[in-house]
């Protein structure tokens, strides 16, 4: 199942996206929906952080938060492409929206 964090430490799931169906921008308002709804005490983004600055200094480490990068941007970017048609565009929104997830 791929999954995306976001800064609340809130893990969403692509298919709990998807399994909603509707075209790309339903599918984006519904991502921001679950991702700005607040559960309460950030705990799982601390985490996230500590593994992140472990990271930075084991490469077998770095590996995992990169594919998990990439899954969420390849998510983001195949949605905003979608949208505009435009792959540069989608790039370039995708990756302004993911700091905001």
């Amino acid at each position: 199942m791929a999954t995306a964090r976001t800064p609340r430490g809130k893990w969403i799931e692509i298919e709990q996206v998807e399994s909603g169906g509707g075209d790309a921008r339903a599918r984006l308002e519904r991502l921001f929906a679950i991702a700005s709804v607040d559960e309460g005490p950030v705990t799982g983004i601390t985490t996230e952080f500590a593994i992140r600055d472990w990271a930075r200094r084991d490469e077998a480490v770095a590996q995992r938060p990169r594919r998990v990068d990439n899954r969420r941007m390849d998510y983001l970017r195949r949605l905003f492409a979608a949208i505009t048609r435009q792959v540069g565009g989608a790039e370039h929104v995708a990756g302004r929206r993911q700091h905001h997830l």
